[in-house]
């Protein structure tokens, strides 16, 4: 990244239309993937949570299902 930021002198900018935000904060600088993961995951749900349009619904959180697979497992034993 460092040489990348020697020709591209906006580089914060464009990141930014990347859904990076802080290139310190978000690892880039020390390679560090586990904080890019997480910086990056918070900011993806925030901006997906500026676009849903909340129901009712949505108050009454999820129902406790047995997913699929522990489902399936349990027929074939």
């Amino acid at each position: 990244m460092a040489k990348f930021q020697a020709i591209n002198h906006e580089l914060e900018t464009t990141m930014k239309t990347h859904l990076i935000e802080n290139l310190d904060t978000f690892g880039i600088w020390n390679d560090d993937y586990e904080q890019f993961l997480s910086e990056r995951g918070k900011v993806v749900s925030r901006e997906i949570s500026k676009r849903i349009i909340k129901q009712e619904i949505d108050k009454k959180g999820q129902s406790n299902l047995v997913d699929d697979f522990e489902e399936e497992l349990t027929t074939i034993e």
